[in-house]
């Protein structure tokens, strides 16, 4: 039999421990590139006024058609179901549908090479720069 008594009073002030709201370094600098990539993207667009070739205008036209429940693909060249899960939800702010195209085009690219950056990082500055952390790492991943 289990005996159980309730808190004492000095107890019953404390506040229980809530679970931190901020974010964990991780995540905030993800967000923070986000951000920036995404303010750099629309920066490029808007100075260099760029427009798509022609597959991309097709892939604008096949999401705004698959919106209205009108598809047709016999207009453009290929169907390319990537472009399209952008493009059918972009169809939804009308005109706007190419500006935000062509930022997720530009912002995309720009990811790509900061991706490629933190690889090339990896490959050959982490390690001579944090020798004892890299080979725990290279430890830790061998035995996985």
């Amino acid at each position: 039999m289990t005996v159980t008594s309730s808190p004492s009073p000095a107890e019953a002030r404390e506040q229980p421990e809530r679970p931190s709201s901020r974010l964990s370094p991780a995540v905030r600098s993800v967000l923070i590139w986000g951000v920036v990539v995404l303010a750099v993207s629309t920066g490029i667009v808007l100075w260099a006024r760029t427009r798509p070739g022609f597959d991309p205008y097709g892939w604008l036209v096949w999401g705004h058609q698959a919106l209205h429940g009108a598809l047709n693909t016999n207009a453009a060249p290929s169907w390319k179901p990537l472009p399209f899960l952008f493009t059918l939800p972009y169809a939804i702010f009308g005109r706007y549908e190419l500006w935000l195209w062509m930022i997720t085009c530009v912002a995309v690219s720009l990811g790509g090479s900061i991706a490629a950056g933190r690889i090339a990082y990896r490959i050959t500055i982490w390690p001579v720069t944090e020798p004892a952390k890299a080979r725990r790492h290279a430890v830790r991943n061998d035995d996985g």
